[in-house]
Order: structure tokens, then sequence, then C-alpha cells
């Protein structure tokens, strides 16, 4: 699969604004209400997605429409669009087969959290998700801001429920056998805990490659004591 990984703004938090590439990070929900991560799920069945069952008063239609003229007959549009089996064959196909899955909103992480899902790799994801999704509001002050202050960047204070979140997920990072650690610097430096980013960085963080320019932005960041989210790259 190829993906364009290219966005007009990348955050040091990791938020890509304007990207073609997905930003739910695999966070998918069942329609039973379970939460899972794409990226530990097991292969199985092939996804229950039916097409619906014909409109009301399709009988009366002129099937053959279209026909004459050389194009689709209505007929054929009907059979790609709908399925004209009973009732009956439909729903015992659907009892067969999983659901599709359904991909987790902004809006629904909260739900999530306060879920009782204790899945480690599913709560990873939702909070970063969360994390990014509360800085929006800055990022929406920062570029007004920057434009009439010659791309200086506002105060940064982060609320109670962005520090318990953030927290939160340096927490989880931390239990992981191979964390992101280039991550858990900017947490600390978010937080304003500056010795504790600059320790990461220079003992535990190795640069690599895809990593490495933001990862510069960061430690400069680190050294200069500056905790707000910053834009690392423009138009990649």
């Amino acid at each position: 699969m190829s993906i364009n990984y290219s966005c007009r703004e990348y955050w040091t938090d990791g938020r890509a604004v304007n990207s073609l590439a997905p930003q739910h990070g695999g966070l998918l929900k069942c329609k039973c209400g379970s939460y899972f991560s794409y990226r530990h799920a097991e292969p199985g069945p092939i996804i229950y997605d039916p097409l619906p069952p014909p409109p009301k008063g399709w009988e009366s239609e002129d099937v053959w429409e279209g026909f004459l003229q050389g194009g689709q007959s209505k007929r054929d549009y009907l059979l790609a669009k709908y399925d004209f089996r009973p009732e009956s064959e439909r729903d015992k196909e659907r009892l067969a087969k999983p659901p599709a899955e359904i991909t987790v909103q902004d809006a629904e992480l909260l739900d999530l959290l306060k879920s009782d899902c204790s899945n480690t790799d599913v709560l990873i994801v939702a909070r970063r998700r969360y994390w990014r999704y509360l800085n929006d509001e800055y990022r929406t002050k920062c570029r007004k801001y920057i434009k009439f202050h010659d791309g200086e960047y506002p105060p940064y204070v982060p609320t109670e429920a962005q520090m318990e979140n953030m927290h939160c997920l340096l927490g989880l990072s931390n239990s992981q056998v191979d964390p992101d650690y280039l991550e858990i610097a900017e947490l600390h430096r978010e937080l304003g805990d500056f010795k504790i980013a600059f320790d990461v960085i220079a003992t535990k963080y190795q640069e690599n490659e895809r990593q490495k320019e933001v990862g510069d932005v960061i430690a400069n960041l680190i050294y200069y004591k500056q905790n707000q989210p910053r834009i690392a790259k423009m138009y990649v």
C-alpha cells in the first residue's frame, strides 16, 4: 500500500494538519461497542458490508430505461446497487459474518477513556490522539498570533485535563518494552519538565532518519526551556 504522508503542518506533538494519510492511529470500534487496535487485530472472515435492500416502488420503474440509448439499463443499475434477495437470506448471511469496524472519532475519545477498556495498546493510541486533540485549540490560537508577532508563539499553559492526560500517556508509554522516546521527551517538555526531557533526549532517544528533523526541533526547544507545541515542518 502506498500512502501520501505530505501535510501542510507537522507539529512536535505529531499532529499532521491537512494530511492525506489517516490520522486515527488505527483505533477502531466494533458495533458491539468494544475498542481495538487495527495493528493488533487478528485476521478473520470477510467483513460483512452488504448492499441495501431495493427502494420501495422499484417494481413500477422501467427497468429497461437507457438500454435503447446504448447506456446502462436501469435494470443493471439496480442490480449493482441493491440486494434483491429475500430478507431471510440477507439476515442469514449477516449473522454468519462480523460487522464492519467503525473508526473512532476525536469527539468519542473521552468516552473511550472513561470506559472500562483495559487494553494498553488501545489506551496509548487514545491518549495520544486526545493529547493532540486538546492541543488543537492552542493551534488555532497560535496561527492567528504568529501572524502579528513575527513568528513568535503565544504562551502555552496546559489545563488540568491536558496535564492529567499527558501524565497518563507517559505512564502507559514507559510501561512498554520499546517506547517512542522522542514522544516521551516531547510530553515532558510540554509539561515543563525540562530536566527530565533533556535526560530522555540525551540518554534514551536514539536519533534516526525519520525523526531527525523533528528531534532537532524538540531538543532545541528543551535547551531554551520552551514548552509550547511547535510547527516542526511545513508543507512536507
